[in-house]
């Protein structure tokens, strides 16, 4: 699986896509998340590693949480355009699953990105649906930001939106890092 940089050698047009992104960066760390690699090894087993898995890394522009809250909207456009241009540089065809998964303030970047990709926000004729959304341990709504409509939007063009709140609380949010 890789970054989402690139060049995009691995990413295979005939498999399904999983597109993961972190959420705040309070301990400043560099480097994928333990758990998008843990998740990523069990797909990997599941598809019998024909799958494309995609890590959006914005690390760095994570931290402090005030500054990583008011960012996920411009993280969010930049996670499309990224993919945007994957998906159109490698044809990925239509009828193939896209699937994003987000944690924490990940959860806004992920639902906006996917939202984004369905709508008519980026230039050019291109749209793609998400297939399916997770979202886990959504943090506190940043300033300015909303995902309702986001979700709405998107669950009545046919995807499938699971949310997992409460796995961790604010004294534990870091406990697997």
């Amino acid at each position: 699986w890789q970054q989402l940089r690139e060049p995009y050698e691995e990413f295979k047009a005939e498999w399904p896509t999983v597109v993961m992104v972190h959420g705040w960066n309070g301990l400043q760390q560099t480097g994928i998340p333990d758990w998008q690699t843990e998740i990523a090894a069990e797909l990997l087993a599941r598809y019998e590693a024909k799958i494309n898995i995609l890590s959006w890394d914005w690390m760095s522009l994570a931290y402090p949480l005030e500054e990583a809250r008011a960012r996920t909207p411009d993280q969010a456009m930049a996670l499309a355009r990224k993919l945007k241009a994957l998906f159109a540089a490698k044809k990925y065809p239509a009828e193939r699953v896209v699937h994003f998964m987000g944690h924490s303030l990940g959860v806004f970047v992920a639902t906006l990105a996917a939202d984004y990709l369905g709508r008519e926000l980026l230039a050019g004729d291109y749209t793609r649906k998400a297939d399916q959304l997770t979202l886990w341990d959504p943090d506190d709504i940043p300033t300015g930001v909303e995902i309702r409509d986001a979700v709405v939007r998107m669950r009545q063009a046919g995807t499938y939106v699971d949310l997992y709140a409460g796995v961790t609380t604010k004294y534990l949010h870091n406990a697997n890092a």
